[in-house]
């Protein structure tokens, strides 16, 4: 861990140069800072996860000091984080102080960037030659482990530790080294330890959390994140973390006051938005995901780059259908069909269109295109077969089932009684009987009521017969031997 700037971050002076700079910067007007109170400033923005804000207070210092050494190597940090290469690279050969040691340690990152790993290695040993010490090992190993190269990193955090067991850099490093390679425990040694010392340190908080992840101690890793937010209730990297952990969970509904917050920290909030629109799309909560979804396409020029966008029409068109905006629908469908033509999704929306208007040649032509463009065939064959069943067409449904059925048979009795229900519904009972039977033997009773639920809502004769040999089958009264085979 690079020494913790907290302590100034929290310190009266500091506050009181940061609200005069945001103060200017909501009022639009200019004034005098200090190079190196600027510089601390954008630190403290990257610190909270706000590059945005951090590049702007830099610029800032660039426009007042364009020549100051400390400054423009913060900007090339910023660039190369940015994976601004080139950029990087013209500012870095320009600085003024060239066999500085900052500057070497740029030109060793520069290189990484750039995948030249051996003249990476020569410019490092050369820097350490040059500066023999502990902070040199450090820095040398910090900046190979945020390139993800593990084997070049793990010699120098070795060697640092060598020199100092107890350097809390040192840990961190060997605690990430740890957990890249999957030694949780191990890793959960070196960022207790550094706790131990630091027990406010963020980060330690932070890849502990992500260490009980891993272990799947789920108690343990909210209370990491707790503490973490204790330590700093606005790390926005502490936010997504808990946002990540939630939803890795499929704690939906506790993710969304954590994006929500987010979103009000952070410039760049399309993918805040999508990850939203997409839990309330899990949700079923269509007017949620149709505000989430229109907030994207009203920012499509910015978001495009971002996320799917022929996605983003999909799930607006599909939640103005649900919620009767037919006509924003259509338009939907249309914008998203200039994303992507052969978006499957589409033509099932407008195939369920064309059945709202009982325009079935239009509906079958529609399914037709969707199953031409399908990644997943038998799911489309599925999704064909349920707009048909809630449009009351079971004859349709039933061919859309039975497709699923042909294909892989062992797969289709989850839907056993879907066809069923449609055999049922066409008056051809011995069938529906039939697919009642086999639908009891691979259903589990909390299955039953679910896959239930619609059919005794459109006809409780049907689901009381659907009880009734469920429990004939359970209580050994039937025999299902003879109805598994396929019909």
């Amino acid at each position: 861990m690079k020494e913790d700037p907290s302590s100034i971050f929290n310190q009266p002076d500091f506050k009181e140069t940061l609200a005069k700079y945001e103060n200017m910067v909501r009022e639009g007007t200019r004034t005098y800072f200090d190079a190196d109170d600027l510089t601390l400033i954008a630190e403290y923005y990257a610190s909270k996860g706000n590059p945005y804000a951090s590049d702007k207070a830099i610029d800032y210092a660039l426009s007042l000091y364009p020549e100051n050494q400390d400054v423009l190597v913060f900007k090339c940090h910023s660039l190369l984080s940015g994976r601004n290469t080139d950029e990087a690279d013209l500012l870095i050969h320009n600085l003024p102080y060239q066999n500085d040691y900052d500057t070497q340690l740029l030109y060793a990152e520069l290189y990484l960037q750039k995948n030249d790993m051996s003249q990476t290695q020569a410019t490092l040993n050369k820097l350490y030659e040059d500066y023999p010490h502990i902070d040199t090992i450090l820095d040398i190993a910090q900046l190979y482990t945020d390139y993800q190269q593990k084997k070049y990193a793990y010699p120098w955090i070795q060697k640092a530790l060598n020199e100092n067991p107890d350097n809390l850099e040192a840990l961190e490093l060997m605690g990430l080294y740890q957990f890249e390679i999957q030694h949780y425990d191990q890793a959960l040694q070196c960022f207790n330890a550094i706790l131990d010392e630091e027990p406010y340190d963020v980060n330690s908080w932070q890849n502990l959390a992500r260490c009980y992840a891993q272990t799947k101690e789920y108690d343990k890793m909210f209370e990491a994140i707790d503490f973490a937010m204790v330590a700093d209730e606005t790390n926005l990297t502490t936010w997504k973390l808990k946002v990540d952990c939630h939803l890795m969970l499929e704690q939906l509904h506790e993710a969304i006051p954590c994006l929500e917050y987010i979103e009000k920290h952070v410039r760049e909030k399309e993918p805040i938005w999508y990850i939203l629109a997409s839990i309330y799309f899990d949700l079923l909560d269509y007017d949620k995901m149709k505000q989430y979804t229109q907030l994207i396409l009203d920012h499509r020029i910015t978001a495009s780059e971002i996320v799917d966008m022929a996605e983003i029409c999909y799930k607006h068109a599909l939640a103005c259908l649900r919620t009767k905006e037919i006509t924003a629908c259509y338009e939907t469908i249309e914008l998203g069909l200039q994303y992507n033509d052969k978006y499957h999704q589409f033509y099932l929306l407008k195939g369920e269109l064309s059945l709202l208007y009982n325009d079935t040649s239009s509906a079958k032509k529609s399914f037709k295109k969707a199953e031409a463009y399908s990644y997943n065939i038998q799911d489309t064959w599925f999704d064909i077969g349920v707009i048909y069943f809630q449009a009351f067409h079971f004859k349709e449904a039933l061919e859309a089932f039975k497709k699923i059925e042909k294909h892989d048979y062992q797969d289709s009795f989850k839907i056993s009684y879907l066809i069923s229900y449609c055999y049922y519904r066409l008056g051809k009972i011995e069938k529906a009987l039939h697919y009642m039977i086999r639908g009891a033997v691979f259903t589990s009773k909390q299955q039953l009521t679910e896959r239930l639920k619609t059919m005794q809502e459109l006809d409780t004769n049907f689901s009381e017969m659907a009880w009734h040999i469920y429990e004939l089958i359970q209580n050994k009264e039937l025999d299902p031997s003879p109805y598994l085979g396929e019909l």
